[in-house]
């Protein structure tokens, strides 16, 4: 990131503006958060750019807290709520120049990130469940790792695991469109293969989400989040 302010912008560039309003926004301690960027950012566009694509690298408590922060100012704020794709969005909003903050979280630890080396087999495609999310944890991450509880299946099981229940359930999430969407609490609907993933030499039911209208949150942030007929 200094690299990119000092190479190729300027102080007058809309660039280092926005980020210094999006680190002043957040309160970012750029001593603790390692920040970095994608997108066409990363390839040296940084003087005209649709939005700003930041990836923020922090501890889970970390990047939970930035998450949070984002919410908070969406919440409090309606001016800077963004409605793209059919829906709207929880970690990307309008900065006080009128920009679109993209933002994106990494693992600074990388033996925190659930899924590693795992392998996936899919037992059945097009299943439909809801659920409350009990841990969001990953909820920010690409992929979105959620556990669900209180869950109904609203598709037939056929072949159905040992330790699938209506008591807990993991979700994954891996397109990016549901990122920070759905936080403890949340009532959520999914639709996506039912799996089995072993890890470690672990094997559980989980849902895993490819479809990019796959997931909807039943109480979301705000009234009007989702389009009408939204998944």
């Amino acid at each position: 990131m200094e690299v990119v302010l000092e190479r190729f912008t300027l102080p007058t560039d809309n660039f280092a503006r926005d980020l210094e309003n999006i680190i002043s926004l957040l309160a970012i301690n750029t001593n603790e958060i390692s920040l970095g960027l994608t997108g066409t950012l990363l390839l040296g566009n940084v003087r005209q750019y649709h939005d700003l694509d930041i990836i923020f690298m922090g501890s889970l408590d970390q990047n939970r807290h930035i998450a949070n922060k984002m919410r908070d100012i969406i919440s409090q704020d309606k001016h800077r709520r963004l409605f793209e794709g059919r829906k709207g969005w929880s970690i990307r909003f309008f900065n006080d120049y009128g920009r679109i903050m993209c933002m994106f979280f990494g693992y600074r630890d990388v033996t925190e990130a659930p899924l590693r080396n795992f392998e996936m087999k899919v037992i059945q495609d097009n299943v439909t469940i809801e659920g409350t999310v009990s841990d969001d944890t990953h909820s920010m991450y690409t992929p979105t790792i959620l556990q669900l509880g209180d869950i109904s299946f609203e598709t037939p099981v056929f072949h159905r695991p040992d330790d699938l229940n209506n008591q807990q359930l993991e979700l994954i999430i891996y397109h990016t469109a549901s990122r920070g969407d759905c936080v403890k609490g949340d009532r959520i609907r999914a639709r996506g293969a039912l799996v089995e993933v072993t890890k470690q030499e672990t094997t559980n039911s989980t849902l895993c989400v490819i479809d990019r209208e796959g997931v909807k949150n039943l109480t979301p942030l705000w009234a009007g989040y989702y389009a009408e007929n939204f998944g």
